[in-house]
């Protein structure tokens, strides 16, 4: 196995940690509060002087305010977010939860006393680092440990015999079941308050930043420093710390008073001395926010049109100009997601000392003029050294950041594919492992991956549905053949290829259409599209060729205009009904109300014939003979399969065979795959047949070469 494939796969591991994706879960859970946030910081801090001007003269000085407050009302409660996002993502993995025997509102209600429990008492119920940004470590630690503690402590303390009372409120008695947990927990979080307080841990953490700030400003600023610095701050940030926060005495001393002296010398008429200055970072490092993310941004656009980085890059992409990547930093996420771990520390580490080489070897003039961090790359660039070569060598800054940060996206892409695929399989199980008699699983209405899945695919093919140039969603036919090989006619069969998961199969698409309430809608597109294919084979002149489209039992018993919209079918395309055919399965439960039975009278006496499908293996078979209502059978496949080999399948195939001679009903045999079974079953006096043996359902263009080379019945 070589490194990359090794790479990826441990990254893989890692990220598929149940912890790790409920941290980027929760995560994602915030994105349109970040992105609210950001595009208001973004226009309270828009570097556009006359922007500014026509705002104040507008709406007055106080239009800020407005921004501020919904700043406060996003950013500032960063942490209190994420808090709740994380517990309710992680609560998700969990089986009391995915069962239903605890409801994630008590999860997010102890996480939440638990964050308020452990941070420092004071006069205020909670400081305001610890509400934004800069406490979003400690709210991700809370959350995860709060909801493990929580669960376990439900699992294993809770009584196992529960008490009910007819006279008791429900609700009620499920919060009493959550006291004993909720209590311990925070009792767990309070005992280590204390013990923080005992050992003052906060002094010691202090301490120890002060440490950091001491060494790295004994160093004098040099490049040495700066990239130590630059690393420090990468790794704090990817694992939710404000590092520039943490560092900020540090780049005060270092960056910024570099800055003041190159300014001061400048304006008295003299050549700048200071290389690393804070424009030196601001401009040409941390271009697009900490990471130099602008990088990364335009390495997502480019990795391909509907990957999911790429979605999450255009929005972030107007902020990121302005250098706020909030947006992608918890939107994509980069925060504790093991893929962009390198490449986020490694991009500015590379980018700055290129930038300090061409600074120290002249080609570019040492910053001199203060620019303020929102200023947009290639301008900030240029209005710091007073230089178009400042904006040049942002663009090879950006071009290498790009460079570095490429492979770590194609590499995250696929694992995101292998989690959609897996994600896919899992949806695909819950909705085929239902037997006949259970309810199927209610997969849309889940608040999980799966649920978000389920939606997001019911989306995709309703707009396949209602979009006519979409073909995604197709008719592929089957012939029909007859025992001399000419084709009688075909059987539609519903296709639809997602760009993604490749053919679904249809069983799933049905069934998320069924819970979705699209099952009429799709059953009409399917009998459009068919009848329409066929008037287009008649064109052809291929006229004797009948055509059958499966008819769905809730489409049968709800769509109260199929039979008008049948015949407007026939009027708009031509056809003879006689031609059609409507297909019922008989494994399936077909409503026999009175209703249902007048639909299927007036099919049949418009013309159209009725058949039924998987013949012999269901429980109604003879109440449709009996009726009246099918003038054709196709055997079940299971039956045709044992025809050679299994007596018992033989005296059924011959009896149903029989009996329909005798009602004068056609029989198709379906799901023949041997030259052997089709013998076997025309010495039985079956004489029409449909299988691999002959054909895959094939798309039109195909089915009619097919048609060409095989004739078909005059």
């Amino acid at each position: 196995m070589n490194l990359s494939k090794y790479t990826d796969l441990y990254l893989d591991k890692i990220s598929n940690n149940k912890v790790i994706s409920a941290i980027r879960c929760g995560l994602l859970y915030i994105v349109p509060m970040v992105m609210v946030g950001s595009f208001v910081l973004m226009i309270l801090n828009l570097p556009i002087p006359a922007f500014q001007n026509f705002m104040n003269n507008t709406f007055g000085v106080h239009w800020r305010n407005t921004g501020l407050a919904i700043y406060k009302g996003t950013f500032d409660i960063m942490s209190l977010a994420a808090v709740i996002s994380i517990a309710y993502a992680y609560a998700q993995s969990f089986k009391s939860v995915s069962d239903g025997l605890l409801s994630p509102f008590y999860i997010i209600l102890c996480a939440l006393c638990s964050y308020f429990t452990f941070n420092p008492v004071g006069e205020i119920l909670i400081p305001a680092n610890d509400a934004n940004s800069s406490g979003l470590l400690t709210a991700i630690i809370v959350a995860i440990v709060s909801t493990g503690i929580y669960i376990f402590l439900f699992d294993h303390i809770r009584s196992k015999k529960k008490v009910y009372s007819y006279d008791s409120d429900s609700l009620l008695m499920d919060s009493l079941r959550n006291i004993t947990p909720l209590f311990i927990t925070l009792a767990i979080f309070g005992l280590t308050r204390i013990l923080f307080d005992i050992f003052h841990c906060e002094v010691y953490i202090q301490a120890i930043v002060e440490k950091i700030n001491g060494a790295f400003s004994s160093q004098n600023g040099g490049l040495a420093a700066t990239v130590t610095y630059i690393l420090v701050i990468q790794i704090l940030w990817f694992f939710g710390i404000h590092g520039t926060n943490v560092l900020d005495s540090l780049a005060k001393t270092l960056f910024v008073s570099a800055s003041a002296v190159n300014i001061s010398l400048a304006m008295a008429g003299s050549a700048p001395t200071e290389i690393i200055t804070k424009e030196f970072l601001d401009a040409f490092v941390f271009m697009g926010g900490a990471g130099c993310t602008l990088g990364l941004l335009i390495a997502l656009l480019i990795s391909g049109e509907n990957s999911n980085g790429n979605r999450v890059a255009k929005y972030s992409l107007l902020p990121g100009i302005f250098n706020i990547n909030e947006t992608i930093t918890y939107g994509l996420p980069i925060i504790f997601n093991p893929y962009y771990l390198i490449p986020f520390a490694m991009s500015p580490i590379v980018i700055s000392i290129i930038s300090y080489i061409a600074f120290r070897t002249g080609l570019v003039p040492l910053t001199a003029h203060r620019v303020e961090w929102p200023t947009p790359i290639l301008l900030s660039g240029y209005v710091s050294t007073g230089s178009i070569a400042g904006s040049i060598l942002q663009l090879v800054n950006l071009s290498v950041s790009v460079v570095i940060y490429l492979p770590f996206v194609k590499l995250y892409e696929k694992h995101i594919i292998r989690s959609n695929q897996k994600l896919f399989q899992e949806l695909t199980s819950k909705l085929m492992s239902s037997d006949d008699n259970s309810v199927p699983e209610k997969v849309l209405e889940r608040s999980d991956s799966l649920g978000s899945l389920a939606r997001l695919l019911v989306s995709e093919l309703e707009q396949a549905i209602d979009n006519p140039h979409n073909t995604a969603l197709q008719l592929h036919y089957q012939p029909k053949v007859t025992s001399n090989g000419k084709v009688h006619g075909a059987e539609a069969l519903l296709r639809w290829f997602h760009p993604k998961f490749g053919y679904l199969p249809p069983p799933i698409v049905i069934a998320l259409c069924d819970e979705a309430g699209l099952v009429n809608k799709l059953g009409r597109w399917v009998i459009k599209t068919a009848y329409y294919q066929l008037a287009d084979w008649n064109k052809l002149g291929h006229k004797n060729l009948s055509l059958s489209v499966n008819l769905m039992p809730k489409q049968l018993k709800e769509d109260s205009g199929l039979l008008d919209y049948l015949h407007q079918i026939i009027d708009e395309t031509g056809i003879l009904a006689t031609n059609m055919e409507m297909e019922l399965t008989e494994n399936e439960a077909i409503d026999q109300s009175i209703s249902t039975k007048g639909k299927l009278e007036k099919v049949r006496a418009a013309g159209i014939n009725l058949s039924i499908d998987d013949f012999g293996m269901g429980n109604s078979s003879l109440l449709y003979i009996r009726d009246s209502y099918i003038n054709i059978i196709k055997i079940d496949i299971s039956l045709v399969h044992s025809v050679t080999t299994n007596h018992q399948s033989q005296e059924i195939i011959r009896s149903i065979i029989s009996l329909c001679e005798q009602v004068d009903i056609d029989v198709v045999a379906e799901g023949v795959e041997t030259l052997q079974q089709m013998e076997k079953l025309k010495e039985m006096g079956c004489h029409l047949f449909q299988g691999f043996l002959f054909s895959k359902a094939l798309p039109s263009e195909d089915f009619v070469e097919y048609v060409k080379k095989h004739g078909c019945v005059r």
